[in-house]
Formats: C-alpha cells, structure tokens, sequence
C-alpha cells in the first residue's frame, strides 16, 4: 500500500535474523492491539524482497476443527495457496492422510515439497493473533503437545522460518508448553509510529490535492493520538471529509 509508513525497523530485525543459524529462525514481535501489526505484516514482501515467501496465518481461524491433522491441514493448504500465487506448486496432503500419520506426511512429504521449490528463497510462515491457539487447547479443540512439536518443526526445517505475532498477552503466558517453544525465540516490541512516520501518514497523502496542515494542527494531531496508528487514521480521515 502507498499509505504505508514506517517500521523500517522492524523489517530490518526480521530480515537480519529470520534466516542463517537455526537458533535464530523463531522471531517473536509483540505488540497492542491496534498498532498496525497486520498491515506491517502483510507489507512483507515489498520490504523483504524476493529471498523470502511470506505466508499468512491467522490464529483466530487455526485449530477451529479438533485435533493435530486438522491443524496442519489448515497450515498445509495456506502454505501451498500462498506458493501457488507464485507459480509454485505443491500437493496438499489430505486430512485423512494426516489423521492417519500426521507429522510423517507433513514433514516427509509435504515440507520436502515445499523445500524443493522454494530453491534458494525461505519461506516465513507468520502466525499471527497467536495466543488464540492456547484458547483451543483449553477448549479441548488441541492437545498441549501442539506446542511441541511447532517447536520440533522449527528447529528442523531449514528453509522455513516463523514469527508469532500477538499482544503483551503471550509474555504473560506462564504455562510450560509456552516456555518450551519460546526460550528460543527473538523478540521485538512493536510500538506506535515514530515522530517522521506519523508526519509522513499526515502530510503525504494528501499533497497531491494541494492540502497542507498548519504546523499548529499538524502538532496537535501527534499529540493527542502519540503516534498510534488507528487513531492516526481515523482522524485524518475525518480531516479530509
């Protein structure tokens, strides 16, 4: 999107470290809610080039059908819709099939695919609203040993690379399957925009229709939203109008 701003900072940190030594293939960005997580995230592939294949998973819709296959089956057939947007092909597994021997199919056949055509690229499997899958666990939809064995999988796989994405609730997380997969992991704290980046989603998008804010206006428009991207827009929005 050309009305995005800022968070160069952020790609920096997932571009520097979601690839290389394995141990620093797990990266964690936390953050409010509200503070442009998503659409940071789904401006990945603009800002990291062509090395990665970013997939987007949301947590709010993983796990909705009981048990480990169906898990994986969801992830599965993402992970191969988002590689068929870019002309590479992968089978999906069928849910009977991983119901059957879900981590031999997933790993043995399925990831080997999917290594295979990515080549020299690594693919960033973004688990976003992450926390939600701690909800199915206490609902009875997964059994705790999910968490194991996403951390199995990321220490055993080397073209594929995640980050969590979540709010200050998965720090407060305490239960030992979130230690497990997360003492291993980088954080990054996504915060509100910074004092250019605010001025720039101000000022930019309407120069092209000769509008242009007081100093005093522009001022207290930062002021009174401190950078925070929803309210950011939503006022600019009752600006233009």
């Amino acid at each position: 999107s050309p009305l995005f701003y800022g968070r160069e900072e952020t790609f920096d940190f997932i571009a520097s470290n979601a690839r290389g030594l394995r141990q620093r293939n797990i990266l964690i960005l936390i953050g409010q809610r509200r503070t442009g997580k998503r659409s940071m995230l789904l401006q990945l592939q603009v800002h990291l080039g062509d090395e990665y294949v970013p997939v987007y998973l949301d947590g709010q819709t993983l796990g909705m059908t009981p048990g480990l296959p169906a898990l994986l089956h969801d992830m599965a057939t993402t992970i191969a819709e988002s590689l068929a947007e870019r002309e590479l092909h992968v089978p999906v597994p069928t849910l009977d099939a991983l119901q059957e021997q879900a981590t031999q199919v997933l790993e043995r056949q399925f990831l080997r695919h999917v290594e295979t055509v990515l080549g020299s690229r690594t693919l960033l499997v973004i688990l976003d609203e992450f926390e939600e899958l701690e909800m199915r666990v206490r609902s009875g939809y997964l059994d705790p040993t999910v968490f194991p064995y996403l951390r199995h999988l990321m220490q055993h796989t080397e073209k594929v690379a995640f980050v969590f994405v979540g709010t200050h609730r998965l720090e407060e997380m305490t239960s030992d399957y979130w230690s497990v997969l997360f003492n291993i992991a980088l954080y990054r704290h996504i915060g509100y925009l910074d004092d250019s980046s605010a001025r720039r989603l101000i000022t930019e998008p309407v120069q092209s229709h000769n509008m242009v804010y007081d100093d005093l206006a522009l001022n207290k428009m930062l002021q009174v939203t401190a950078g925070q991207p929803y309210f950011l827009q939503l006022l600019c929005n009752d600006e233009v109008k």
